[in-house]
């Protein structure tokens, strides 16, 4: 909004023109489809003007004094700093209205208040103080003709000031005594209904008030002009309230739309999760992440799944680790003769050297072959370089390798030999164990036993620590992560009908329950039909802008009760009357009422 200065060519950059200079210019005036409407250049001479003091448009006044002398610039002015709503008989069609800042909460007011931009030092004096005048009251009971408004105005106006020594009275900050200028009209019902938010607008806190829906001191007030004292307790049916602060109840179509949209989303969302389970659970767990309500609303629960997830790991270890015998290790060792054969060496079972050295030992003791290359051990005094190539070879030969393609083993000469090293254990008709015979053990039997025993103590240490290391600490349940779940889909529910909006319109039961998870069974806003309000009830958007509490008025939101405490003053550095313009244009707002009488 405003004006818009696009320079093409610079000017000299040190002359400027100031308020009351007349300028000379040179323009061509175009609409915004390019239509030329004016021109300087076909008169054939510079059309000259005073800026700053209202005789050309305010676009010219704000932007030409931002121009140095020779600049030349592209200035695009919107329709309320041109012609206006009139526009230019012939040439300029009508514009929209001029912007105006109204006491209410809707959300184009809001607009408005934010582009607003309008200053009240240019025009003669009288301009000025009617420039005032004109957007003051259209905040300050704007609903108040000017012969009401000047019977309720007092040009006396109210403030306090600590007692101070002089010295301290230097550092104290000038009393807004100008921002006073409207405090009579704070006393009005209709106005205290509105700042305790108890209304969106003095409008509609009038209307609240003809209805019968506020009281004074326990007394029905019908009247909007109602003159509180100090000391009034007023109140306002907490129907109405919720109604003022809440969000617009939307009609049965505009629901039905919503839903049938929402509906159709989540039908797509559940075909996709059908589609692709493992890619959409990764999904949803990463939208828990960007949204911290449903984050903190699954950290509710997190300490139980916690330890039920610390619960599973611990199960799992005790399971794996319970697998590892001795005799499953020296099958998994056996069962590769033919690799060994192939190879002169076993394959990696990625176990770590000291497994995969013991494990070699096994074989040739159990089955009498010799290893092509033997592991050499590293000297104590081996140089850092040797060090770190010894170090990168023993990570490397960790890696699983690729298997060999052999032929299988035969199973049953595996287990006939695994019987001569690792014989079941016997027992007699009293239960008693019967004794092994050593002669039909294998020569080296105890010696890969105890190998077996060692391999069996370090696959079980190194289980343990990979398990702990997947433990949640309950005190950092940052780092738990949802573990996947392939059947998590099954409980996604079937895709959902879409709402019959005929139907809706006739008989609004007829259509319910509408089965979104977060609808609780009814339509967008219509959870109570009977309600004059969005249910289940919700702030009205942009509300925190003017949700701003006055301190002469005491609210209790939880009662819809408050109390006039007292009229509206002002002290050093702050005013109680609230309002969204300057003391400048406030002061001449004064100016324009103070001279006038009461009629």
């Amino acid at each position: 909004m405003g004006v818009t200065i696009k320079s093409l060519s610079p000017g000299d950059g040190k002359t400027y023109p100031k308020v009351g200079d007349t300028v000379s210019i040179h323009y061509v005036g175009t609409l915004e489809n390019g239509q030329k409407f004016d021109s300087s250049r076909d008169r054939g001479t510079p059309f000259q003007t005073p800026i700053g003091v209202g005789r050309v448009i305010k676009g010219w006044d704000e932007g030409v004094p931002q121009l140095s002398v020779g600049e030349k610039a592209v200035l695009t002015i919107t329709g309320d700093y041109a012609y206006g709503p009139r526009g230019y008989p012939g040439l300029i069609p009508p514009n929209a209205t001029l912007i105006k800042i109204r006491a209410s909460w809707n959300k184009f007011n809001l607009y408005n208040a934010l582009v607003w931009n309008k200053g009240v030092r240019r025009g003669t004096l009288y301009q000025q103080k009617w420039t005032a005048k004109a957007e003051t009251r259209a905040y300050h009971g704007e609903k108040l003709t000017e012969t009401q408004f000047r019977n309720h105005f007092d040009g006396r106006l109210n403030a306090v000031a600590p007692l101070q020594s002089a010295a301290a009275r230097e550092n104290t900050p000038a009393t807004p005594f100008a921002l006073q200028t409207y405090a009579s009209l704070e006393k009005r019902l209709d106005t205290a209904l509105f700042r305790s938010m108890f209304a969106s607008s003095p409008r509609q806190a009038s209307q609240f008030i003809r209805y019968g829906k506020v009281k004074v001191n326990g007394v029905t007030i019908k009247h909007p002009g109602y003159l509180l004292k100090a000391g009034d307790v007023f109140s306002c049916d907490p129907e109405r309230v919720l109604q003022a602060v809440g969000r617009s109840k939307p009609s049965v179509k505009e629901s039905v739309e919503l839903v049938n949209r929402q509906i159709r989303r989540y039908n797509r969302y559940v075909k996709k999760c059908k589609k692709f389970p493992e890619q959409m659970f990764k999904v949803r767990e990463n939208h828990k992440k960007r949204h911290p309500w449903l984050l903190n609303k699954e950290r509710e629960n997190l300490s139980g799944k916690i330890a039920e997830t610390n619960t599973k790991t611990l199960k799992r270890m005790n399971e794996n680790i319970n697998a590892v015998t001795p005799s499953s290790i020296l099958k998994k060792i056996l069962l590769n003769e033919n690799v060994f054969d192939a190879t002169g060496n076993l394959p990696n079972f990625g176990f770590g050297s000291d497994v995969q050295g013991k494990s070699l030992s096994v074989f040739q003791l159990a089955t009498g072959k010799r290893a092509i290359l033997t592991p050499v051990e590293p000297k104590e005094e081996t140089k850092k370089e040797e060090a770190a190539e010894v170090k990168a070879e023993e990570v490397k030969a960790e890696e699983p390798a690729t298997p060999v393609e052999v032929a299988p083993v035969d199973e049953q000469k595996v287990e006939e030999l695994i019987t001569k090293i690792l014989p079941p254990k016997k027992t007699d008709a009293e239960g008693k164990p019967i004794a092994v015979n050593k002669s039909e053990l294998l020569p080296h039997a105890g010696d890969i036993k105890k190998l077996l025993l060692d391999i069996v103590k370090i696959r079980a240490e190194q289980i343990r620590v990979e398990a702990n290391k997947s433990l949640i600490d309950p005190a950092n349940p940052e780092s738990y992560k949802t573990p996947y779940d392939p059947e998590w889909v099954k409980g996604l529910p079937e895709e959902i009908p879409l709402v019959d909006a005929e139907a809706a319109e006739t008989d609004l039961q007829s259509v319910l329950p509408v089965r979104l998870p977060w609808l609780a069974g009814g339509l967008y806003g219509l959870q109570e039909p009977e309600k004059p309000y969005f249910t289940p009830w919700a702030p009205r958007p942009f509300l925190s802008p003017f949700a701003i509490l006055p301190h002469h008025i005491e609210v209790s939101f939880e009662t819809c009760h408050a109390i006039y405490m007292r009229d509206p003053i002002a002290r050093p550095g702050h005013s109680e009357v609230i309002s969204p313009f300057s003391l400048d244009m406030h002061e001449r707002a004064y100016m324009f009422y103070v001279t006038r009488r009461r009629k």
